[in-house]
């Protein structure tokens, strides 16, 4: 029951990995590791590897790499305007920073 396995497919902007690795248990024990952006992905992944697998431990992981030079996460601007004008406030009328 110990068993390796990865696979990659690539698409024009980023290329997915995945790995799988096993040994051997009584019964079924799934650790998952997997972009944010997948989390709610997360009990389907489940669901899909324990139709095939019935027993072990088993590490399942899921890699994004991006070809673009974007990034998942935005910064909010106006959110860090506003909390830059409300320091800038603190620090002139003298309150104090808990």
């Amino acid at each position: 029951m110990t068993g390796f396995g990865k696979s990659s497919v690539s698409f024009s902007d980023k290329k997915i990995n995945i790995q799988l690795k096993s040994l051997n248990s009584k019964r079924f024990d799934l650790y998952t590791r997997i972009p944010t952006e997948y989390r709610e992905k997360e009990v389907q992944f489940q669901k899909l590897i324990g139709e095939y697998l019935e027993r072990g431990k088993v590490d399942f992981s899921l890699n994004l790499e991006s070809f673009s030079g974007e990034t998942s996460t935005k910064i909010n601007q106006e959110v860090v305007k506003s909390y830059i004008s409300e320091m800038q406030g603190m620090i002139s009328s003298g309150d104090e920073l808990e």
